[in-house]
């Protein structure tokens, strides 16, 4: 019997998106009421809308996934059961996509877009005239359908959307890869975290060169500055360089398209 669960690394993450979601809105906010009572009255709305925006972010981000991490699927031999009900392996299954009869080509390629944050689940696992919710970013659930004898390869939506999706959501547990991809994505998620390391660290030595200006040294107050900035910068330009930040490795990155081209190296 197999217990499939969230890791305890998606709830961090998913509490951290939360946190810099909030302090964010806090921010905008506070810049919004500040520049109403300076009479911007146009610039406080597009700050409060900007936070408004934030918030809505917020939930297929970060309050979704921490709602459900509690979630299991427990593989027994006779089926698996969800939330203490069983659901038995003899019934006929499939994978039931977001857009009854397959969807048109301009449904999909917003799918593509905004799909990774929807608020709800966007495919169901379907046993006879019953379905469950198809969490992908529930770690095995590719395992999942293999115990009820679906194969993921063969599900048409599936494969495409998973082909296709592409960005932060596959490095920050908001996807979670098949065991095709996984030693790929493995590679991948040790490169993404390397890099926001080095990030946060270029940050905060800049931070403290600006804070501690006037204790220390001119010299050793614009070194420090030098060596935040190159390091923060290094790592932006690496996770998010290109014509936009769309374009940066981050982004663009999708298991399976960087598994066809070479995979990433260490």
């Amino acid at each position: 019997m197999e217990v499939l669960a969230y890791a305890p690394w998606q709830k961090r993450a998913a509490l951290g998106r939360l946190a810099l979601g909030l302090l964010s809105m806090g921010f905008l906010l506070w810049l919004g009421m500040g520049a109403v009572e300076d009479g911007e009255v146009g610039l406080g709305l597009g700050l409060g809308l900007i936070a408004f925006l934030v918030g809505l972010f917020l939930y297929p981000s970060a309050v979704g996934p921490l709602l459900r991490s509690g979630f299991q699927v427990v593989l027994e031999p006779e089926g698996i059961r969800v939330a203490g009900r069983l659901y038995p392996k003899d019934r006929l299954a499939w994978v039931e996509g977001p857009f009854p009869g397959g969807g048109t080509e301009a449904q999909w390629q917003r799918l593509i877009e905004v799909g990774r944050l929807s608020a709800g689940p966007l495919f169901h696992l379907v046993m006879g005239r019953e379905s469950e919710p198809l969490w992908l970013d529930l770690p095995g659930w590719d395992r999942m359908l293999a115990h009820m004898g679906v194969d993921w390869k063969e599900q048409p939506g599936l494969v495409r959307y998973l082909h296709s999706v592409r960005g932060l959501a596959w490095l920050n547990g908001l996807l979670y890869p098949p065991a095709e991809v996984q030693e790929e994505w493995e590679r991948a998620r040790r490169r993404y975290q390397r890099l926001f390391a080095w990030l946060w660290i270029g940050v905060g030595l800049a931070g403290a060169a600006l804070g501690l200006e006037a204790q220390l040294p001119e010299n050793a107050s614009l070194a420090l500055l030098g060596v935040g900035v190159a390091l923060g910068g290094y790592a932006f330009l690496a996770l998010f360089g290109g014509k936009s930040p769309r374009d940066g490795w981050a982004e663009a990155y999708n298991p399976f398209r960087q598994k066809e081209a070479g995979g990433i190296r260490g």
